[in-house]
């Protein structure tokens, strides 16, 4: 089932449709949402859901879910705040300064929605920004939301929940309607079209980076677990058929092995069909030694690693990767850790980290008052410029 390869290279999702729809939403506004909205989900209704609808569905939900989503909500509500950075100030003899963290003020999130309902996604969005003190924060996800979706929205309190999903959320976010506002930055994972527009807007509206398709790769010898590995590249390949999944094997016989299992186990499934023709597309399966696997991590710069066995000694010289999972099954920093599951993907890795606080923050460095001046330097750089009113201003 895993074929001796490497992934597909990501490709960039920039279909003309895409833009067809970001300046049809730019332009049209509601009417445009409620004419995708139709077209693409079968969905005619109010594009806001109530905060009476959320809270709800939060009562309503089983006692277990709220439970588990309440402790999701704490664990990344911690991790989020031992993540905040501090306020400085300091005099260097020159000038007193001040390094001031200052939140981004309006912010729309996309938790998807469309093969399945991802509560966690909610969470991932919308308690670091909480934590960091943006002012606002929406949410957009694609029609009909289910209960755990809403009950998720109503726990973190966002300020407001609209089902709309797919490109035209992202440009309702970026240039708003009349019905959603728009929001100064953007956040959230999503299939090709979300990232597509994503990338599209972003040069009118800040986003944190390209998330999604996910990926995983993992690196394990003859010693690790091969049902928790197969199991693990089953539970990346169910998000969707474009995700990558694969095993970078320091032995032959971990390979065999893990390949053998996921015959069976991927019949057992219930997301069967996403998962075959995931694996069938982008899985892979490639025998290498721990220096060729390091080679190729820094590489591909994928959105989640995980290491078994002996492969654990490559973790701290893996330099490009969203995040590196030890000994542990990828999912559960997905829900339970409380590090982020928002990732950077496509290689991105290379220069962006997991969605946090610092995402939601932008420095403000105020200098305070002239203690002594440094007038001859400044002049003299700005003399070699040729920018004679700088110098005399100083």
């Amino acid at each position: 089932m895993l074929k001796n390869r490497m992934p597909p290279a990501a490709k960039s999702f920039s279909a003309k449709n895409v833009e067809e729809i970001v300046e049809r939403v730019r332009k049209n506004g509601d009417a445009a949402l409620s004419e995708f909205g139709k077209k693409f989900d079968s969905f005619e209704g109010g594009l806001e859901v109530t905060k009476a609808e959320q809270e709800k569905a939060l009562r309503e939900i089983p006692d277990s879910l709220r439970k588990a989503l309440e402790t999701s909500e704490k664990r990344i509500g911690d991790f989020c705040s031992k993540t905040m950075p501090e306020n400085r100030q300091w005099v260097d003899g020159y000038f007193e300064y001040e390094w001031r963290w200052e939140p981004i003020e309006r912010i729309g999130a996309y938790a998807p929605g469309g093969k399945a309902a991802y509560p966690s996604s909610v969470l991932m969005n919308v308690i670091p920004a909480k934590t960091a003190g943006c002012g606002y924060m929406s949410v957009c996800t694609p029609p009909k939301p289910k209960d755990s979706m809403l009950a998720a929205c109503a726990l973190v309190e966002v300020d407001a929940l609209f089902q709309v999903g797919g490109a035209q959320s992202i440009a309702a976010m970026a240039y708003g309607t009349e019905t959603i506002p728009k929001v100064d930055k953007i956040v959230g994972p999503g299939g090709a079209f979300v990232d597509a527009a994503k990338r599209l807007v972003s040069k009118d509206v800040a986003i944190d980076f390209p998330a999604g398709p996910s990926e995983l790769t993992v690196v394990a010898d003859k010693t690790a677990d091969a049902k928790q590995i197969a199991l693990d590249l089953i539970a990346q390949a169910e998000h969707d058929y474009e995700a990558k999944a694969g095993l970078l094997a320091l032995d032959e016989e971990i390979l065999v092995e893990v390949d053998a299992l996921l015959e069976g186990l991927v019949k057992k499934t219930k997301r069967r069909e996403i998962v075959e023709r995931s694996l069938q597309k982008n899985g892979f399966g490639l025998l290498v030694t721990g220096e060729e696997a390091l080679a190729l991590l820094n590489n591909y710069a994928f959105e989640h690693v995980a290491l078994y066995g002996s492969a654990v000694s490559l973790r701290e010289k893996i330099r490009n990767a969203g995040a590196v999972y030890v000994e542990t099954p990828v999912a559960l920093g997905d829900y339970a850790i409380g590090s982020n599951h928002v990732l950077p993907t496509a290689g991105f890795a290379r220069s962006y980290g997991m969605l946090s606080v610092y995402d939601f923050l932008k420095p403000v460095v105020s200098v305070q008052r002239l203690r002594k001046g440094l007038e001859g330097t400044a002049a003299e750089i700005a003399r070699s410029e040729g920018l004679y009113g700088h110098a005399e201003s100083v």
